[in-house]
């Protein structure tokens, strides 16, 4: 008699559906879930290093899985759509320079290749080799 009430019971269950308590406990984990969720994505935009200018990584300061202090640089990103050099020119020469000239320039990187710009500046004196590096 009592298997038969446990199993009219259990039948009864079942043609009515989950419980109550089932689809809350269900409810509960599936919430603390999503949370869980969401505190993943907060973490891992954290962890994400972003550039405020586009350009191309052009030195790593740092390794993966290395401990860095707050300010100190990952990389070095340079803006390449506009890109510039600094030329030191013979004090002989710097007469002929003039603001605004058109400029071409080779470079050791592609002996191959002739590049072309302005003269976006000229300094107003003669920078000391000591002071370039050595650079003639």
């Amino acid at each position: 008699m009592q298997q038969a009430s446990a199993a009219q019971e259990r039948l009864r269950l079942l043609q009515s559906g989950y419980r109550p308590e089932t689809i809350n406990a269900a409810r509960a984990q599936s919430d603390e879930a999503q949370a869980a969720v969401a505190a993943a994505r907060v973490a891992l935009a954290d962890l994400q290093v972003t550039s405020p200018i586009d350009g191309v990584v052009v030195r790593k300061h740092a390794e993966v899985g290395e401990t860095l202090g707050a300010g100190r640089p990952v990389v070095t990103v340079s803006d390449i759509s506009r890109p510039w050099l600094r030329v030191y020119i013979p004090e002989n020469q710097i007469g002929k320079v003039r603001l605004g000239a058109a400029a071409r320039v080779k470079v050791d990187t592609f002996p191959e290749r002739e590049f072309e710009g302005r003269v976006s500046y000229v300094e107003r004196a003669m920078i000391p080799a000591a002071a370039r590096g050595g650079m003639a």
